[in-house]
């Protein structure tokens, strides 16, 4: 088996300070995101809202990643999202 060496610690450094940077530009980013999608957000519930006591149907669809987001939205739409509540036969 061939030995592994252990890095400097300068290198743990860099990586330290380069997750760190990551975090902060996620951070960053959420809030500008905030500013800027928080109201067409509210419209789109809404919308959706209105389309479902109407007795209309939400469809979601996608390819490859996509798809996989639009399957779990799915399944939030089915069974809940952060409250509990029945499921809506509408939905099924």
């Amino acid at each position: 088996m061939k030995a592994v060496n252990a890095r400097p610690a300068e290198d743990s450094v860099d990586l330290l300070a380069r997750i760190r940077r990551q975090f902060d530009d996620s951070a960053q980013l959420k809030l500008k995101a905030h500013d800027v999608l928080a109201e067409p957000i509210v419209r789109a519930t809404e919308i959706m809202v209105k389309c479902l006591l109407a007795n209309g149907k939400i469809l979601a669809c996608g390819n490859g990643g996509s798809a996989a987001d639009a399957q779990h939205f799915s399944a939030e739409l089915l069974n809940r999202f952060e409250r509990e509540r029945p499921g809506s036969p509408r939905l099924r």
